[in-house]
């Protein structure tokens, strides 16, 4: 069995001591945002540098963000397309969107940002332009859409970064019995991050992989047509699920 890393403190400091670090511009954003009751919303600067990494990797040119929240994700993103490139955001709090523009402008990538204000599945569905890197990080219900939508829209061999797909691990058993009212709020989250997790699993059009890392980030590549990709002979069993129960609290 593979042992993982605990992630103390300590050690946190120290990745990202050995990290590129952070410009001005995203270290200012990451603290203007929390101030913010949902600044747990932001990815770490560890994910936001992975996420720059992967658009550089890919040479994406055409990237999608659905769900910028205050904009650290996309300026990571719009740091790793090339100066032509295009990063379109989706979001529907415009108030977010002026925290973020004036910390975009100041990393001078800006004008590589373009944002569209509203209700993703709505704006996804008027969209017909590809794209080489979709990442997807919005209303967790909603996800088995935003995921159909991104093949849709994503060209052949792009990347779709789905985040969130463990969150806070709960996706183990989502019918994990509990008398917490907050972990009851947010069961149909869990609920809809285990289907979706388990169809990715086994969809024949993309080639893909869960990263225990963060809140669990899963990477497909779209598959061109009759591409094979990496696909294995055989199915992964169906797992047994071993009865639990959540406490009650220290969630």
């Amino acid at each position: 069995m593979i042992n993982y890393l605990q992630i103390t403190p300590d050690l946190l400091t120290y990745v990202r001591e050995c990290s590129a670090p952070e410009s001005d511009a995203l270290r200012g954003l990451r603290e203007r945002t929390a101030a913010l009751p949902e600044a747990m919303m932001q990815v770490p600067p560890e994910q936001g540098r992975l996420l720059t990494l992967l658009t550089l990797l890919t040479g994406a040119r055409r990237v999608l963000e659905i769900g910028v929240f205050t904009g650290y994700s996309t300026l990571c993103l719009a740091t790793g397309v090339p100066a032509d490139g295009t990063v379109l955001g989706i979001e529907r709090n415009q108030q977010w969107l002026d925290i973020a523009r004036p910390f975009w402008d100041r990393a001078g990538v800006g004008d590589r940002i373009e944002t569209v204000t509203g209700e993703a599945e709505q704006v996804l569905d008027a969209m017909t332009d590809p794209f080489d890197l979709i990442f997807i990080d919005a209303d967790k219900e909603r996800y088995d859409h935003y995921y159909e939508a991104a093949l849709r829209l994503a060209r052949p061999g792009a990347l779709v970064i789905v985040d969130n797909t463990l969150h806070f691990g709960r996706v183990v058993d989502p019918e994990a019995p509990t008398d917490d009212p907050e972990y009851e709020r947010m069961r149909p989250q869990y609920r809809a991050l285990d289907r979706l997790n388990r169809k990715i699993a086994v969809d024949p059009r993309v080639d893909c992989g869960m990263v225990p890392a963060f809140d669990g980030l899963t990477l497909c590549r779209v598959r061109e047509s009759g591409d094979q990709g990496g696909v294995i002979d055989g199915a992964w069993p169906e797992p047994k699920r071993q009865p639990s129960t959540v406490p009650t609290a220290g969630l």
